[in-house]
C-alpha cells in the first residue's frame, strides 16, 4: 500500500514540474545559457570596466569586471545596449542578468556586420559607453591561427608598439617600444602554442585577413590583423583588467639584409 501512495505522489509531483508556470521572462538567470554551435568573440573596455561579449545562435551573453578591491559583495552592475543591424536599423536589447556582472539578451543575428553600443557602470568604478561590432555567422579557422604562429616564429627581429590602459575614459596608455624576437613574442603570448579556445574569421580590413579569439574562462578576447606572409601586424587584447593595443614593425628587406652581414 505504502508503494501505491509513493508512486501516486511521485506522479503527481512529476506532472505539477510538467505544468509549472514559466519563469518570469524580466526575472534574473542562475547563469547565462550555453551557446548553441560557434560563437564570435568580441571585447573592450568601458572605462574601468572591461567588457567580454560572445554572439551565439540567438543569443548574446556580455560579462563585465572591474578591478580587483578585495570587497566580497563587488559593485553593483548595470548595462544597457542598442544594436544596429547589418541594415542600419537600430534597437534597444532587452537584457537579463545572469550571474555577478553577466546579462543575457535574445539576439536573432542577421548575415553580416552588426553594431553594439553599450553603456556599463559599476559602482564607484568609472564606466561610459563603447562599441563592439558583431560579423554573423562565425567563421571558426583555426588554420588561420596555426599559420600566424609558424610565420611569427620564423621573424628574426621586430619593433612592438605597445599601449596598456586600465581606464579608456582618460587615455591607452604611454607608448612602450620593445624590440624582440617573433619566438620571444611568442612565448609570452596565450596563442603561442598555435591554439586558442575560439578562433574566427573576420572580414578583412585593407586587403589584410583578421582573426578573432576568446579564452572564455579568462574573460579575455583578442583580435589580429595579419600582413600577406602571416605575420601579426596589430593586435588588440581586451582582458578584464587591462585595453591593450599593439603595433608590430618590421625591418624592410634590405634592412634585414645588412643587418644580417
Amino acid at each position: 500500500m505504502l508503494a501505491v501512495v509513493l508512486a501516486v505522489v511521485l506522479a503527481l509531483s512529476a506532472t505539477l514540474t510538467v505544468l509549472a508556470v514559466p519563469a518570469d521572462a524580466d526575472r534574473p538567470l542562475p547563469f547565462a545559457p550555453p551557446a548553441d554551435g560557434p560563437t564570435v568573440p568580441v571585447g573592450t573596455r568601458a572605462g574601468e570596466i572591461g567588457i567580454s561579449a560572445r554572439a551565439g545562435a540567438g543569443q548574446l551573453v556580455v560579462d563585465l569586471a572591474t578591478p580587483r578591491t578585495g570587497d566580497s559583495s563587488g559593485p553593483s552592475y548595470a548595462l544597457t545596449a542598442t544594436l544596429a543591424n547589418p541594415r542600419g536599423t537600430t534597437r534597444p536589447l532587452k537584457l537579463r542578468g545572469c550571474g555577478t556582472g553577466c546579462f543575457y539578451a535574445p539576439v536573432s543575428w542577421q548575415e553580416g556586420t552588426s553594431r553594439l553600443t553599450l553603456t556599463a557602470s559599476a559602482g564607484q568604478w568609472q564606466g561610459g559607453r563603447a562599441g563592439l561590432t558583431v560579423t554573423w555567422p562565425p567563421r571558426p579557422d583555426a588554420g588561420l591561427l596555426r599559420e600566424a604562429v609558424a610565420a611569427m616564429k620564423a621573424v628574426p627581429r621586430f619593433t612592438l608598439h605597445e599601449l596598456v590602459t586600465s581606464n579608456t575614459a582618460r587615455d591607452l596608455g604611454n607608448q612602450k617600444e620593445l624590440p624582440l624576437t617573433g619566438a620571444d613574442f611568442l612565448a609570452s603570448e596565450p596563442y603561442g602554442s598555435g591554439t586558442a579556445s575560439v578562433t574566427t574569421r573576420l572580414p578583412d580590413e585593407t586587403g589584410h585577413r583578421r582573426l578573432a579569439l576568446a579564452y572564455p574562462t579568462e574573460h579575455t578576447q583578442l583580435e589580429l590583423t595579419l600582413d600577406e606572409h602571416g605575420r601579426i601586424l596589430h593586435e588588440t587584447i581586451a582582458a578584464p583588467y587591462h585595453l591593450v593595443t599593439r603595433t608590430f614593425v618590421y625591418p624592410e628587406p634590405d634592412e634585414e639584409t645588412s643587418h644580417d652581414h
